[in-house]
């Protein structure tokens, strides 16, 4: 008689299957952990992305931050304006172009982002000095090897990243509003 045979756990379908289900699993726990930060935000899923990108990105034209979303530039426009209004972000006009407006993260959106990841940051990092050296030194190396993977396989060129001129310009134009508005 045949006995059914159990799957070998350690095939690399079932580890993929487990690190993926791993993944989830800290993803849904950090975020219930979290639950009361966010559950303070009145934001849109929307809004909350175009804070969190330029938090991360820094400034951004309106168009730029449309692709990075994958919005049309009208309909971005008026999820910037709400921003504006309800006071996360700061505009300003490119001098060089005034069709084009550049937006960043005022210091109530930088507020909001911070407490956000912080308390996420803060948890995490007390998990992780909590493990035991070689388990953290599998995870370091693992991580490494994702990242890895993942950089190779991103297309060489961003279509939505700003061009080094863009960037030096949006720059120039935050400074430039920055010190008007002070004086």
């Amino acid at each position: 008689m045949h006995e059914p045979q159990t799957p070998d756990p350690l095939t690399k379908d079932a580890l993929v299957e487990t690190a993926f289900n791993a993944q989830r699993l800290l993803s849904r726990t950090l975020h219930a952990m979290n639950a009361p930060e966010w559950q303070t935000v009145d934001l849109t899923m929307p809004q909350m992305k175009a804070l969190m990108i330029l938090d991360t990105d820094g400034a951004l034209s309106i168009g730029e931050l449309a692709c990075r979303l994958n919005f049309g530039k009208p309909a971005m426009s008026i999820l910037v304006e709400k921003l504006v209004q309800g006071g996360y972000l700061q505009r300003a006009d490119d001098p060089e172009d005034r069709r084009r407006a550049i937006v960043r993260v005022s210091e109530k959106g930088a507020d909001i982002v911070a407490t956000l990841l912080r308390g996420t940051h803060t948890k995490l990092r007390h998990y992780l000095s909590q493990m035991e050296h070689a388990d953290l030194v599998a995870l370091v190396q693992g991580l490494g090897a994702m990242v890895a993977m993942i950089t190779r396989d991103m297309p060489e060129s961003d279509p939505c990243a700003p061009t080094t001129t863009n960037a030096a310009r949006t720059s120039t134009t935050l400074t430039t509003a920055t010190k008007t508005r002070k004086h």
